[in-house]
């Protein structure tokens, strides 16, 4: 019984100490980018890590696999989330032009953009778990991720409660908020998102 137990307990800081690690590598690298080029690749590296833990590779090295997954994922990460960015914002803009113009067209117009902000939620919520789990590049990231989106909207829903969820406790336990916040988030994300994408026949990277 106590061997069991210290075993338990051991397993649980064992995870406490990589969770709490690998949001300082994620941070650390977010600064090395200085923040505007380190945001998308560092969260990347973030995913993949996670990802590679989902699978049951834990024991890997975690300071050279974040490393290696933060350069291997650099550009494209930084080119398709800077296009979601510009193009959420434009369509946000958008949105505060065509409220300005009024009319039944404008209201119309409204309507659509708002569809399209909807449409980039969804992408915004799948693009990074499918960059780093499937040999694709470029756009078809982004139809990848809205596919998935659309054809599994349980787990979409999922991710939502994950939120929800993790908004609630960060309210119950404040003081553990900086420590595990977006590792814990992350890892939640990304079992979800995995488990979506052992639906689909395609064959992901390994």
């Amino acid at each position: 019984m106590e061997g069991t137990f210290m075993g338990k307990l051991y397993t649980g800081l064992d995870w406490f100490v990589k969770l709490t690690y690998l949001q300082l590598l994620y941070a650390g690298f977010i600064i090395l980018g200085l923040f505007f080029g380190g945001l998308f690749p560092a969260t990347a590296a973030l995913m993949a890590t996670v990802r590679q833990w989902i699978r049951g590779r834990t024991d890997l090295p975690l300071f050279s696999t974040y490393r290696q997954y933060f350069r291997a994922y650099f550009v494209q990460a930084n080119i398709i989330g800077y296009i979601i960015c510009f193009v959420s914002t434009s369509l946000v803009l958008y949105v505060y032009w065509f409220m300005q113009i009024g009319g039944v067209w404008a209201n119309i117009l409204i309507y659509v953009t708002f569809l399209l902000l909807l449409f980039m939620v969804v992408i915004t919520a799948y693009w990074i778990p499918v960059l780093v789990h499937f040999e694709l590049k470029g756009f078809k990231v982004l139809k990848q991720a809205f596919w998935i989106a659309v054809i599994r909207p349980f787990h979409t829903i999922g991710l939502v409660v994950l939120v929800i969820v993790l908004f609630l406790w960060t309210r119950f336990m404040p003081g553990l908020l900086p420590i595990l916040n977006v590792s814990l988030l992350a890892f939640g994300w990304m079992w979800i998102t995995h488990h979506a994408f052992e639906k689909f026949d395609v064959k992901a990277d390994s």
